[in-house]
């Protein structure tokens, strides 16, 4: 079966529509030059959809990058649930702790030193115009459940400690 019959027989089974989103998030090497390449690309595949940047559509926008205002309002969401917090590590500190875990014959871990950051030091870094990263929330240990529209529910075990 070709790979558009799926992608149509998907569409159909679910009474949706087939809409192609660009990630474009990478700035440094996303263009419209290589985004156009790709829908060149996925043409030659034999993919048709129905909403696409040089379509149009009820459903955009289509760039990742056109969505920031929406994501915002979903992040503002999670920071008042708790569900997420703001992290202030540098490169150089991930780095670091990555290479400390490859010392150990660990996996490399983030540890969370932000997630229980007070409110004080956290507008601290905000008012220094520091950069950060939002992270979620996870338990330190035990089992992650997340109800994957595809695979159902889906569960991996968490351990944050060495």
């Amino acid at each position: 079966m070709s790979l558009r019959r799926m992608a149509q027989m998907f569409v159909e089974s679910t009474g949706g529509k087939f809409i192609l989103r660009v990630e474009d998030t990478d700035l440094e090497r996303s263009t419209r030059q290589s985004e156009e390449v790709v829908i060149q690309d996925l043409k030659w595949l034999g993919l048709e959809w129905d909403e696409v940047p040089d379509i149009g559509g009820e459903y955009g926008p289509y760039r990742q990058s056109e969505c920031n205002e929406i994501y915002q309002q979903y992040v503002e969401n999670l920071l008042k649930s708790g569900n997420v917090y703001r992290c202030f590590c540098s490169d150089e500190e991930l780095e670091a702790v990555r290479e400390e875990c490859k010392a150990k014959n660990l996996p490399p871990k983030y540890m969370g030193q932000w997630a229980s950051a007070s409110d004080a030091e956290i507008e601290a870094e905000l008012a220094k115009g520091t950069p950060f990263t939002y992270r979620f929330r996870v338990p330190q240990e035990g089992f992650v459940t997340i109800n994957d529209l595809i695979k159902g529910k889906v569960s991996a075990w968490k351990q944050l400690s060495f």
